[in-house]
């Protein structure tokens, strides 16, 4: 979506110095609370400063996260790219201490385990996302996890590893468990992982972390 048409859907939004000013969707706004701009790559930039994230925001538009990007995707070898990072940290950021402990309850893991992965929640489609990433640690795709259990890739991930924060540190094997809920299971036992998506990238992205910690495979 161009910054055109999402304003069109912001009545009353006034151009303010580079950007626009607007009454936040997301609650009962009276101040026009809303800032939007352009981000270097051309995503729309949101900020509501009375606090609502980024995917109620979309929610109350009826539009999806994804339509920020849409129209300002990074250029890469001459093809337009999702800023994956970016989406990842949106979702990060939306993920509430109810929405992270109804996951581990969900699970049946502890919840200080999942603090080990950068979990997100898409409020507009109500399920969690997992970053996955390539054999250098980048972010190359979404999977999301809804209620009922049905997990599902964001349109344009590649698929990748399961990366938890600090997986470097420590001693003994590293596994790689299938999935991001294997590998969560292994971090509530004090093992050192990466997951993976499925058998088929262990060749490949598994073996470029393998790389980076040599006599630990």
């Amino acid at each position: 979506m161009n910054i055109s048409k999402f304003i069109s859907r912001l009545p009353g939004a006034k151009k303010n110095g580079k950007g626009w000013i607007a009454l936040c969707p997301a609650h009962d706004d009276q101040h026009a609370s809303l800032s939007v701009g352009i981000g270097d790559d051309g995503r729309i930039l949101l900020k509501c400063f009375a606090g609502c994230d980024t995917d109620s925001i979309v929610k109350a538009l009826g539009i999806h996260i994804s339509d920020l990007f849409s129209n300002g995707a990074v250029q890469m070898n001459g093809q337009r790219k999702r800023d994956w990072p970016a989406l990842a940290k949106i979702f990060s950021d939306a993920l509430t201490p109810d929405r992270r402990a109804e996951l581990a309850k969900v699970l049946g893991l502890p919840e200080l385990a999942l603090a080990s992965l950068a979990i997100g929640w898409s409020e507009a489609e109500q399920c969690w996302t997992f970053p996955e990433c390539n054999g250098q640690g980048q972010i190359i795709g979404i999977n999301r996890r809804y209620r009922d259990g049905q997990k599902k890739a964001i349109a344009g991930s590649k698929r990748g590893l399961t990366v938890p924060e600090n997986w470097r540190q420590g001693e003994g094997p590293i596994f790689l468990p299938e999935g991001a809920s294997n590998t969560l299971s292994l971090i509530a036992l004090g093992l050192h992982r990466r997951g993976r998506s499925s058998r088929r990238v262990v060749p490949t992205v598994a073996s470029q972390a393998a790389a980076h910690c040599p006599g630990r495979q």
